[in-house]
């Protein structure tokens, strides 16, 4: 938790904004923390619906990654049930803008991955070799607008 509460101790004034800045991220964030990790799961489908949506060859070259990771873990994975999938459509894409943030620096990323990059062990070297150095406004900025081709999409695969 102390990880979680750094950032807004360095951003706050006081203590006490920081602490009732730290109180309201949990409340959104306390799906994460589920045993089960409902939560988690929620926003690595969102995240890898989102980078379907906005680059079909990079989800897929991910997809065949994982696939492969998943194959030398387990001998058979459970499906994701139609009720879970149903309840994933439905909520609100903007609550999960930090999601789509997220999306925007992998699709930043996308040539590298495809390029260079031969398993996850690369992409997380990556990850840490950019931590601390991402522009989060310009992230910010491009999470919204793919959340609108996002919205978009999803609105026109609704309707046919």
């Amino acid at each position: 938790m102390s990880d979680l509460l750094s950032p807004f101790v360095a951003l706050m004034e006081s203590d006490s904004q920081a602490f009732w800045c730290f109180v309201e991220f949990m409340k959104v964030a306390k799906a994460n923390f589920r045993m089960d990790e409902t939560g988690i799961r929620r926003q690595l489908r969102l995240v890898g619906q989102i980078i379907k949506c906005a680059d079909p060859q990079l989800h897929e070259q991910l997809v065949i990654w994982a696939d492969w990771a998943a194959a030398l873990r387990l001998e058979t994975a459970a499906g994701v049930s139609r009720s879970v999938r149903d309840a994933l459509r439905k909520l609100p894409a903007s609550r999960d803008l930090l999601l789509f943030a997220v999306s925007a620096a992998v699709l930043q990323k996308r040539k590298f991955i495809i390029e260079k990059c031969q398993g996850f062990d690369e992409i997380l070297r990556e990850c840490n070799a950019v931590a601390g150095k991402l522009d989060v406004w310009q992230l910010t900025d491009e999470g919204r607008h793919i959340l609108r081709i996002y919205n978009q999409k999803i609105g026109h695969e609704k309707a046919d």
